[in-house]
């Protein structure tokens, strides 16, 4: 939440001023530019989109490139790959895992195996089943993971299990993740590199991977979900908190 002070100077004067329109343009430009990309990607599943990382990445360097020929100054003051910084991440850190899991058996077997297969492996990978009524509790222990149990009201919500699988994490850093969500295999480096590379990231408490909806056995990816979900991340709240946005 944002944290208004009183201020002196301006007095009575309604706050954002003219910020209002603009807000309103783009709480609908966003979920409007989103669609479009989405479907202008589902249309021609063969090419790499162009706001892909890769694409974007490429792009990008190629500008501060252009720009420092023109004046100068190096291109990497502007834009740093993160494997620039990889000598200052603290390989040390540790990292858990946790996992709310209500009545997921379906999934939390293969979810799990997977997680066995990150590269280097979290400290631990905690499976918080509230009060599941199935086999999803079994099917973690069986697999090796930390199972922490809650009954009643407490247990249900996906809230009160990320908390209670946080109060018995033990890692320097903690990954979310649902029950039917894979990561991609470097994802302890990411989080490490990310949240715990000294000054540059010393301000960072809170980041987020950006994930594609998929279906493997047809072999397809859902981009305008998978688009939608980043930018409600933003025009959400640009709509309901404008000032905590700006």
């Amino acid at each position: 939440d944002d944290a208004s002070g009183g201020g002196g100077g301006g007095g009575g004067g309604s706050p954002g001023g003219g910020a209002a329109p603009f807000l309103l343009f783009v709480a609908m430009a966003l979920p409007t530019t989103a669609a479009t990309c989405a479907l202008w990607a589902d249309a021609n599943p063969a090419i790499e989109p162009p706001w892909s990382p890769t694409v974007l990445r490429r792009a990008l360097r190629s500008t501060m490139n252009a720009f420092s020929s023109l004046s100068g100054v190096s291109g990497r003051s502007f834009w740093k790959n993160p494997n620039d910084d990889v000598d200052r991440v603290d390989a040390t850190a540790t990292v858990s895992v946790v996992v709310p899991a209500l009545n997921e058996e379906a999934v939390i077997g293969s979810t799990l195996k997977h997680l066995a297969s990150l590269d280097p492996q979290p400290l631990e990978v905690i499976v918080a089943v509230g009060d599941s009524s199935d086999g999803t509790a079994s099917i973690a222990e069986s697999l090796g993971a930390v199972v922490v149990k809650a009954t009643g009201a407490v247990g249900r919500g996906r809230s009160r299990q990320m908390n209670a699988g946080a109060l018995r994490a033990k890692g320097d850093v903690l990954i979310f993740l649902h029950a039917d969500t894979q990561l991609p295999t470097d994802a302890v480096n990411v989080a490490r590199r990310q949240l715990c590379a000294g000054k540059r990231t010393e301000r960072t408490v809170l980041g987020g991977f950006v994930s594609l909806i998929t279906v493997p056995d047809r072999d397809k990816t859902y981009w305008f979900l998978s688009t939608h979900n980043v930018a409600k991340t933003f025009y959400t709240v640009a709509a309901f908190r404008p000032k905590s946005f700006i």
